[in-house]
């Protein structure tokens, strides 16, 4: 009760204060000077950028504008601040427009000065406004005509999966794009590139998607791409995989000590069943025998199946003999 006491002690003079006849004189002289110099400050000239709409306008049904102009251009306009104000915050800056049929040229390449693209600007605005900067002082687009090919999709980027763990699978969808552009860039574009992204540490399917990276003078039909990385956890298998020989005489046979060897290699789960000794190739060549005198032959793999890494042969070096194959 005190306290409720006390506050509303405090309350009361506060109000009583804010009632006093000087302080609302005060009040009233603050607010009035406060106003002239507002209105002081607004009549003196300022600039200030702002952003008006361009627009592209009568573009044939036939035409593919492969790189637009922007959408927003700045310009920085010079008047009085209460003019300024009515820019900002009342008064839209009219559009501008581009007309096509005006522009066209046979390069496909259209590149306009900034004055004769802001000059329909300055009649629009008020008199005493001028326009005194442009962004950007050059406006281009690039068109044609409908000449397009399909190039392939390709992903680009870093992708490291947790330790044990592999990439099994990569899908791009779409894997082809539709590119247009003009007959001599058109020539020049094979691969339609995504943008490129890292991902690290996951040990699970992941999905997303990506941008085509942008070409000037080039449009791609679709300009993105959904991507799916399949991953696998890692495991270890060891099969035992026979040497075989080739571009031996008829007359000649091998002698292979050991005659089979030990092949250790890491490959996903999902696959352990499916990679046998069948997939792996070990040969001798007899022509690079005949350029060894030590009776010894370091062994390497010939085809290494798909989805297996850290492939190693044990023992890597066998001894060997060359034998004639008896006559009848």
């Amino acid at each position: 009760m005190r306290f409720v006491r006390s506050l509303t002690r405090i309350v009361r003079f506060c109000l009583s204060k804010i009632l006093d006849r000087q302080f609302l004189i005060f009040l009233s002289f603050l607010i009035l000077s406060a106003a002239f110099w507002l209105f002081q400050a607004l009549d003196e000239e300022y600039e200030v950028a702002v952003r008006t709409e361009l627009e592209l306008t009568n573009v044939p049904k036939n035409v593919v504008i492969t790189t637009p102009p922007p959408q927003s251009v700045q310009v920085t306009l010079r008047d009085k601040g209460y003019t300024l104000l009515r820019y900002l915050y009342g008064r839209e800056l009219p559009s501008l427009t581009i007309n096509f049929t005006n522009v066209a040229n046979k390069s496909g390449h259209v590149r306009l000065a900034a004055s004769s693209v802001y000059r329909q600007l300055t009649s629009r605005l008020t008199p005493s406004t001028r326009v005194v900067a442009c962004r950007p002082d050059t406006v281009e687009f690039f068109f044609n005509y409908g000449l397009s090919k399909r190039v392939p999709v390709r992903l680009v980027g870093h992708f490291r999966p947790a330790k044990e763990y592999h990439i099994s699978a990569v899908r791009v969808n779409p894997d082809s794009v539709t590119v247009y552009a003009a007959g001599s860039l058109l020539d020049t574009i094979s691969v339609a590139y995504l943008q490129p992204v890292r991902y690290g540490g996951f040990t699970d399917t992941i999905r997303f998607d990506l941008k085509v990276q942008p070409q000037l003078g080039a449009k791609f039909v679709p300009d993105h791409a959904s991507i799916e990385l399949d991953v696998d956890r890692l495991t270890e298998k060891t099969v035992e995989v026979p040497v075989r020989w080739i571009n031996f005489p008829a007359t000649k046979t091998l002698r292979a000590f050991p005659s089979k060897v030990n092949v250790t290699f890491q490959v996903g789960l999902s696959n352990y069943r499916h990679v046998s000794a069948d997939d792996f190739t070990l040969v001798v060549n007899y022509e690079d025998l005949l350029k060894d005198n030590t009776g010894r032959y370091t062994l390497n793999l010939r085809s290494i199946p798909p989805g297996v890494s850290h492939v190693r042969i044990s023992p890597q070096t066998i001894d060997y003999l060359i034998e004639d194959v008896p006559t009848e």
